[in-house]
This record gives structure tokens, C-alpha cells and sequence, in this order.
């Protein structure tokens, strides 16, 4: 099987991964807490608050547009998921990608039922899809804590085993990374099996200005996580990973490296 183009890119963020990106929906429903595509859309004026994030609606204006083949890896999406509730529309603007040609990173928090019915409904596209699954940390309550609506990570590791089972390239990201050294250990050793590309691992980004911190919850966490994820932590993380040949390193940890 052919495998998908993958290279070391200088961009960051998304530009990491992928040379290109689409999506076809505004907002998202897993209403993450460190959400930088919420971030954005309140910057440039697209939600009046957090609140309206959640409140998914369609992009009409991607999805009017006729899909052509893009230059580079395309990754979809960047700034919502693929859930039970919007599958019916982002499936067919994956197809669509796909059918003209494009090799497509697909990113999900993934939710299993979805998963099954992109890969039965995408197997003739297998040669150009690579599936990747985010998963911060294998503790339930951990990611509830930080992302509400997304399934557990349990359902996300089921959803990346049956990819991998169903011969499609898998990849995981570990970023953000929801808690500490240790946690981060654990959860690579949980997907690394699954996984026939790379597991991406980085901390959590722009947490001051990312994560509502008026929520005094939040507020507590985003001090104790600054220090699970400090300087010093990130660095004896690497240590003990840097030698795993499935491990890329995302732009926050790599920048401490010098």
C-alpha cells in the first residue's frame, strides 16, 4: 500500500502536519477548554463569546466550493470534529477531497461509530488517508475536565485500534498533553500499538489566554499544569521518549531543546 507523504515541515501548530487545511463547519461541540480554533474565531469577531462556540454550524461557503486537488498534505479539519451529530455532512466533504485527488490528514478526537463508517465508507481511498487520533491522556476524568463533549479516551483508543485493524495508516497526537510527565508516558505506551506513523507529543499552548481562567476551576488547573508542563518537566520528558523511533516532537517542546 502506498503510504502518505509525511516530511518534516517548519511551520507550527497545524502547519507542522500539513501543507494545506479545510474544514466545513463553525464551532465545535466538544467545547475543549484550551480550544485555539474558539480562540481565533473570538479574535476575528466570528463568535460574539465562548459560549456560541458549541453551537456548531455549517461553513457555507467551503462547502459551496468545488473541491480540486491541493498541493501538499491537506488536513481536515482544524477548527471543528467529526461527531455522530455532524457525520452526515463532514463525510462527504472528506469524500470529496479525496476524490480529487488529495492525500487528506484526518484529526479527531475520534468517536468510535464514526471511525467504522469512514472506514467502510473510505476504503477505496485507504491509499491516501491517514487517521489521527487525539488522546492527551487515558484518565476519563482528566479529559472530561478539559474536553466536556469529546468521548472518552477509552472509545478513542478503540476508535484508533479499529482504523489500524482495518489496514488504514494511523497516527496519534498527544497534544495537548493534559497532564505530567508520567501520565504522558502512560499514554504512549497505550496507543504506540496502533500507531503505523507517529505519535505527536506537545504541551499544552497559550493556556493564559486560551483556557476561561474567571472559572476558578480552571484557574487552579492552569497553575498546576504550568507546573506539570514546566520548562524542566517538558525536557525529562524527552528524555524519556527521545529514543522511541515513533515519537515527533510538536514546536512547544522542540523550542526547549536549543
Amino acid at each position: 500500500m502506498k503510504s502518505i507523504t509525511t516530511k518534516v515541515r517548519n511551520g507550527f501548530g497545524t502547519g507542522e502536519w500539513a501543507d494545506t487545511n479545510r474544514n466545513c463547519r463553525i464551532g465545535c461541540s466538544n467545547d475543549c477548554a484550551y480550544c485555539y480554533a474558539r480562540a481565533n474565531a473570538l479574535k476575528d469577531g466570528i463568535i460574539a463569546n465562548r459560549a456560541a462556540w458549541p453551537i456548531e454550524k455549517a461553513d457555507d461557503v467551503a462547502i459551496a466550493k468545488r473541491h480540486f486537488k491541493l498541493n501538499g498534505l491537506v488536513m481536515f479539519p482544524t477548527r471543528h470534529d467529526t461527531t455522530p451529530a455532524n457525520i452526515q455532512y463532514n463525510l462527504p466533504y472528506l469524500t470529496g477531497l479525496l476524490a480529487a485527488g488529495n492525500e487528506v490528514l484526518f484529526v479527531s478526537k475520534a468517536n468510535l461509530s464514526c471511525i467504522q463508517e469512514i472506514c467502510r465508507q473510505l476504503v477505496n481511498f485507504k491509499s491516501q488517508l491517514l487517521i489521527r487520533v487525539t488522546i492527551g491522556s487515558m484518565h476519563p476524568l482528566l479529559c472530561k475536565f478539559w474536553e466536556r463533549n469529546a468521548p472518552s479516551p477509552q472509545e478513542r483508543l478503540q476508535a484508533l485500534q479499529h482504523a489500524h485493524e482495518q489496514g488504514f495508516e494511523t497516527s496519534v497526537s498527544m497534544e495537548p498533553m493534559l497532564h505530567g510527565v508520567e501520565d504522558a508516558v502512560e499514554t504512549f505506551r497505550a496507543v504506540e500499538p496502533f500507531v503505523t506513523e507517529k505519535v505527536w507529543i506537545g504541551a499544552m499552548n497559550s493556556i493564559d489566554t486560551r483556557v476561561d481562567k474567571s472559572n476558578p476551576n480552571f484557574n487552579k488547573a492552569v497553575a498546576d499544569l504550568k507546573k506539570l508542563q514546566s520548562h524542566s518537566e517538558l525536557l525529562r520528558l524527552h528524555g524519556i521518549l527521545k529514543d522511541e523511533p515513533k515519537v515527533s516532537w510538536k514546536e512547544s517542546i522542540t523550542k526547549l531543546l536549543g
